[in-house]
């Protein structure tokens, strides 16, 4: 939210992409809600234990080259501050 007040005025757009899980997707957008009101309701996760044990998933080769070109737009833009994101070349 300080970005989005910095750079767009206070603005957000927000696309909840999903659906794949009636149960799951619930919590989910519940977690954004959360993180994006600074309020905590205190509501779980039933579903924590089982995704902290799943092993991260890496990015394909498309996807890290759209992630650079990003990274490359905004620091022309003057979004970015400093040198490469650590991990991106």
């Amino acid at each position: 939210m300080d970005i989005a007040e910095e750079v767009c005025e206070g603005r957000l757009v927000m696309s909840h992409e999903g659906g794949y899980s009636p149960v799951y997707v619930p919590f989910c957008g519940l977690a954004v809600l959360e993180t994006l009101s600074g309020h905590e309701t205190g509501v779980g996760d039933p579903f924590d234990e089982v995704w902290a044990s799943s092993p991260q998933h890496p990015l394909t080769s498309w996807q890290d080259d759209v992630l650079k070109k990003a990274e490359q737009l905004a620091r022309s833009l003057g979004l970015l501050a400093g040198g490469p994101t650590p991990g991106r070349t």
